[in-house]
């Protein structure tokens, strides 16, 4: 998320440099900043690190043996983004916009679905987290049971 902090930044930064800048912080007054400073071709580039740990959490699962939950919906869903964002900053890079009040939307679009995938493939790894650790206390209290039972003997 730091290589997303622009967003905030971006706001910050127009607030202390525009010296009759009203700073209410409507969300009026920060979706024209984020107009102005959001390029819709550079959405490869910010979606890219917020989807960057989905494929570890995916493997995270796989090495660990166990069935990532919402596997194949996580891994369309990845690609459907990842590919539309690099079709998206193919198209800008060369030039080839159109419709830029459709590229803004879509690209905002695409960024916080890429949000959504973030969010939920955190929730799973923390899950994934949560089961080794039960896992293991299950483990220790088999051994201790075992150890009592072989000991009493």
């Amino acid at each position: 998320m730091i290589s997303n902090s622009f967003l905030a930044l971006a706001v910050l930064f127009h607030y202390l440099g525009v010296a009759d800048a009203d700073a209410k912080y409507s969300v009026q007054q920060v979706v024209a900043v984020l107009k102005t400073d959001w390029k819709p071709g550079e959405i490869f580039i910010y979606v890219s690190a917020v989807l960057a740990p989905i494929p570890y959490v995916m493997y995270c699962y796989h090495r660990r043996g166990k069935t990532m939950p919402f596997y194949w919906l996580f891994l369309l869903s990845l690609a459907t983004v990842f590919i539309t964002c690099a079709v998206i900053y193919a198209y800008h890079r060369t030039g080839n916009i159109k419709n830029e009040h459709f590229l803004f939307v879509s690209s905002l679009v695409l960024y916080f679905a890429a949000l959504l995938v973030w969010y939920f493939g955190l929730v799973l790894q923390r899950r994934l987290n949560n089961m080794e650790l039960l896992d293991a206390g299950e483990k220790r209290a088999n051994a201790m049971v075992t150890e009592l039972v072989g000991g009493g003997s």
